[in-house]
C-alpha cells in the first residue's frame, strides 16, 4: 500500500516527524526553564553568602575599632547600622559561622556591582 502512494507516505512521515520534533522541543524548553530557575536560585543564595561574608569582615574591623568603647555592643550597632542584625552569624575574626563561603568570583562580581551602585547614587 505504501508503495502505491509515495507522496502520501512522505507527507505522513513528515507530519509524524514534525509532531515528534515539536514534543521534543517542548520538553527541551521545559528543561531549560527549570535550569534557569535553579541557576537563579543558586545565584541568589550565593549572593546572600557574599553579602554576609562582607558584613562579617566589616564586623571584625568594627569590633576592633570599638574595643575601647564603654559599651561594645552599642558601638558596633551604631557603626554598622542596619547590618548589625546579621553579626550573630559571624565569628570574632570576621568569618561566617559554619565555614560557609560564597564563590570568590561571584563575590568579587557582587562587590564590584555593589560599589558601582553606591558610586552612581
Amino acid at each position: 500500500m505504501w508503495a502505491r502512494y509515495p507522496i502520501l507516505t512522505v507527507v505522513l512521515f513528515v507530519f509524524l516527524g514534525l509532531a515528534g520534533f515539536g514534543a521534543v522541543m517542548e520538553q527541551l524548553e521545559k528543561e531549560r526553564v527549570a535550569r534557569t530557575a535553579e541557576g537563579k536560585a543558586r545565584a541568589s543564595a550565593n549572593e546572600e553568602l557574599c553579602r554576609r561574608e562582607k558584613i562579617c569582615r566589616e564586623y571584625s574591623v568594627t569590633r576592633q575599632q570599638c574595643a575601647v568603647a564603654a559599651n561594645l555592643d552599642a558601638c558596633i550597632r551604631v557603626k554598622m547600622g542596619a547590618e548589625a542584625r546579621y553579626i550573630d552569624g559571624c565569628t570574632e575574626d570576621g568569618e561566617l559561622r559554619g565555614g560557609q563561603h560564597g564563590s570568590w568570583a561571584e563575590c568579587f562580581a557582587f562587590g564590584l556591582s555593589d560599589a558601582i551602585r553606591r558610586f552612581s547614587r
